[in-house]
């Protein structure tokens, strides 16, 4: 996944800005993208795995942020995938980053194309232990 999650920021089109708990950054998939690869010849789309990397990286970036804890991702729920997300789409993601709960982190995760839902889900994640 490290070749992928290169290739996602890569396609960012400026750095992730956060407020307020919310980060938001954006990205154009163009189609030479790794992720449209087979997915499908002749009429690419974006695969689902590849907008929550999308977004797990956002989140992640976001943690980071906040405090020297590393996160992993331990947990999808609510995923709703409304739209085709295509070549040269302007893709908005935005992270709702909610207060920790002991180890865990959740992110409320929203990808936007124009004004366009394409899909929303939140993630659980989990701290990494450092090794020591």
């Amino acid at each position: 996944m490290n070749r992928m999650r290169q290739e996602i920021l890569t396609a960012a089109l400026a750095p992730l800005t956060a407020d307020a708990g919310v980060a938001r950054q954006q990205f154009r998939f163009g189609p030479a993208f790794a992720g449209f690869a087979g997915h499908f010849p002749g009429s690419p789309i974006l695969p689902a795995i590849v907008q929550v990397l999308t977004a797990v990286v956002v989140a992640e970036e976001a943690f980071r942020r906040d405090g020297p804890a590393g996160w992993q991702l331990v947990g999808i729920e609510n995923a709703k995938f409304l739209m085709q997300v295509r070549p040269d789409h302007e893709v908005s993601v935005e992270c709702q980053l909610l207060p920790p709960a002991g180890d865990r982190r959740v992110s409320k995760c929203r990808l936007t194309v124009g004004d366009k839902v394409a899909a929303s889900f939140q993630l659980t994640f989990a701290a990494v232990a450092e090794a020591g």
